[in-house]
């Protein structure tokens, strides 16, 4: 039976009693109020051989910064600050504040880690970002199948760990009062950057191909909003774009399965895509009869650029190099019951 255990010791300035040490004090016309966590951390080396032990976490340094808050207030106004697991990769950062009943904002920044599987090795010895897997035939053999090196994992040096990390960034900022003006908008970046495993076949019936999936993607979200109010009425415009990058393509790869040792077989990944959505909402109220009246439009637009893998028969003609065969561009469409269109949509009800 496998044991597993942490040990945590928890201090502050060198004082093992405390995890924790809070304070609240003024500065000037400002009332302050600060929390800072510092501790170790060790463990017996099972986060190095497990990635079901540190799944969603790192707790890889032995000495760290916890936590630490700020919060700062005078008056209506405020400002609050809040880092966790400090210098981690999976650490986050969100700084608060504002005017009460006039405008608040909000600024982050935020990781998380996801282990699927770690110390693995591949018989694919080219850059696994490079988006083309190849392998050195010599060191493994030129057979198919069982008859080379493919099923002996001794021979294989290329190590990597099937894990991916995300990192989001952004802002949002809100004004709202008791007046008839209101608005918001928000703005967010998303990084993901690694590797997850793939099984792919494509002409083969019965022999799998494990793939080291490369992950490198960017979506960037902004979110904007604006709204007029009454006492029996209100108007809303609101509006989102978002904009999903790959930054690689398609894998091609060669088949350890094929004969044919020089041919690169290909598959796609996620496409770049932008979609962009507007609406606008009403609502008076006080009609007779007790009634209101509301209503709404809105507009929506999918961009996908989807390329086109060459196809096995064109591999072999161009001597194994083959290129992308093509791309479809379902500019100005949404995907919709089955159908490619734009679309709008609206609303009108009363009661």
């Amino acid at each position: 039976m496998r044991t597993k255990h942490m040990i945590f010791i928890l201090s502050l300035a060198l004082v093992f009693l405390a995890s924790n040490a809070q304070a609240e004090y003024k500065m000037g016309d400002y009332d302050l109020n600060s929390t800072v966590g510092a501790g170790a951390l060790s463990t017996n080396g099972a986060e190095e051989k497990s990635a079901q032990f540190n799944t969603y976490r790192d707790i890889r340094n032995p000495l760290v910064l916890s936590n630490a808050e700020l919060a700062a207030a005078k008056g209506a106004f405020h400002t609050e600050f809040s880092a966790k697991q400090i210098g981690m990769k999976d650490q986050s950062y969100v700084l608060t504040g504002g005017s009460y009943g006039t405008f608040e904002y909000s600024l982050f920044y935020d990781a998380i880690v996801h282990n699927y599987s770690i110390n693995q090795k591949t018989y694919y010895n080219t850059d696994l970002k490079s988006g083309t897997l190849t392998y050195d035939t010599g060191a493994l053999g030129t057979g198919t199948g069982s008859a080379n090196g493919f099923l002996n994992s001794a021979l294989w040096t290329n190590g990597f760990n099937y894990a991916m990390e995300s990192k989001n960034v952004g802002f949002d900022v809100r004004y709202t009062t008791d007046g008839p003006l209101f608005a918001n908008v928000g703005v967010s970046q998303k990084k993901e950057d690694g590797f997850k495993p793939t099984s792919t076949s494509l002409n083969q019936r019965t022999n799998f191909v494990e793939i080291p999936e490369p992950i490198d993607y960017k979506t960037t979200d902004l979110t904007a909003g604006v709204g007029l109010r009454g006492d029996h009425f209100m108007v809303t415009v609101d509006g989102t774009y978002s904009e999903f990058k790959n930054a690689i393509e398609s894998v091609r790869f060669q088949n350890p399965f094929l004969a044919t040792t020089q041919r690169l077989e290909t598959f796609s990944l996620p496409p770049d895509n932008k979609y962009l959505k507007g609406q606008v909402k009403g609502r008076w109220s006080d009609l007779p009869f007790d009634s209101t009246l509301t209503g709404g439009v809105g507009y929506s637009k999918l961009t996908n650029t989807v390329k086109i893998p060459t196809t096995i028969t064109n591999n072999f003609t161009s001597g194994g190099t083959g290129t992308q065969g093509g791309e479809i561009d379902l500019s100005n469409k949404i995907w919709k019951n089955g159908a490619v269109t734009d679309e709008f949509e609206g609303d009108v009800s009363y009661g």
